[in-house]
């Protein structure tokens, strides 16, 4: 495997500056676990197009996988600040934002830095489902509000969270992990316990059923 990612980045360094090149073998080495690597191969590509917006997008995120959180986030902050309205990649680039103002938050015991963090989270996941329309995003918003004490807002999500989870399942069925265990949480939140430990089940059913 360490060869195999070794001639995935030498191949795209060969390959001279097409931004393509290095998203593809970035996210290659992304999805076989290397994030370093995939880093490596995504930052070359961004030397050569300096400002291209998803090779940056791509970098920041290989960054947050090698827990180099503060760097991330301070290059998605940037990118994010060039982005238009109808930029493909700005609802995951919010999203991205969102995670990593809430791993900032984890990591800092400051009280006053803690909260402005919990409140820069929840604005980048609104911004991200407001964009998407996209549940992970929202019940990520949901629950942070809930540690922020806006309970209302977090519940009035979590209800439309809730409906639009159920839609998708009512469409396609209940076989994602990520959809029913967002329909947990969803639950958990509006304080429906029993339907909340239902969906979970089911997403713990998924897991098995979809890797054995």
């Amino acid at each position: 495997m360490t060869d195999t990612l070794t001639n995935w980045k030498q191949e795209a360094l060969d390959w001279g500056s097409s931004p393509d090149n290095y998203l593809l073998f970035g996210q290659r080495a992304g999805k076989t676990g290397q994030p370093s690597i995939s880093y490596e191969i995504l930052h070359a590509g961004l030397v050569k197009n300096p400002g291209h917006h998803e090779l940056t997008y791509r970098t920041a995120l290989a960054l947050a996988r090698c827990h180099s959180t503060l760097t991330a986030a301070s290059m998605i902050k940037q990118l994010l600040n060039n982005l238009s309205q109808s930029d493909q990649i700005i609802a995951e680039a919010y999203s991205l934002a969102g995670r990593l103002a809430k791993d900032l938050w984890a990591m800092t015991s400051n009280t006053t830095e803690k909260n402005r963090l919990a409140l820069e989270c929840i604005e980048n996941y609104k911004h991200a489902y407001k964009i998407s329309n996209k549940y992970h995003p929202g019940i990520n918003a949901a629950t942070m509000s809930v540690i922020v004490g806006d309970e209302l807002f977090a519940k009035e999500l979590a209800l439309k969270i809730k409906t639009q989870c159920i839609e998708i399942i009512e469409t396609n069925g209940n076989d994602d992990y990520w959809l029913t265990a967002t329909l947990g949480e969803a639950c958990l939140l509006l304080g429906e316990q029993e339907e909340s430990v239902k969906w979970y089940r089911q997403a713990t059913d998924a897991i098995k059923q979809n890797y054995g």
